[in-house]
């Protein structure tokens, strides 16, 4: 009978789920300027609880397409430091425009998931 009762989430799962939503909260509060880096520590995070990996997934995926809308944005101001680059550096900065509106949701379903994933596991 007792195999069929839930216990809820083990030590382990916890604690999983403590370090995913902590490179979540560090990679969301860091400045533009560290995000490709705490993208990577995201990344990083060891994930075996198929839920907390698809949240990794989800902020990787949103993140992921911020920080790369934010080194287009740098690309496209270091051509405009030329003649010849201007065109091309407005080119490159409406897609990097185009990606960051696309990205926005994604961060919302990020801070959405981390959420649920908080209150289911107490953190």
């Amino acid at each position: 009978m007792l195999s069929q009762c839930s216990l809820g989430a083990s030590a382990s799962e916890k604690a999983e789920a403590g370090r995913v939503s902590h490179a979540i909260d560090q990679l969301r509060a860091a400045s533009n300027v560290q995000k490709a880096e705490l993208l990577g520590t995201l990344k990083g995070v060891s994930c075996r609880t198929p839920e907390l990996c698809d949240l990794q997934r989800v902020c990787i995926d949103g993140y992921g397409q911020h920080v790369f809308a934010l080194a287009e944005t740098a690309r496209a101001k270091s051509l405009m430091a030329t003649p010849e680059g201007a065109a091309e550096a407005a080119r490159i900065l409406d897609f990097a425009q185009s990606e960051l509106a696309q990205a926005a949701p994604k961060i919302s379903h990020c801070a959405d998931a981390q959420g649920v994933t908080q209150r289911k596991y107490k953190l």
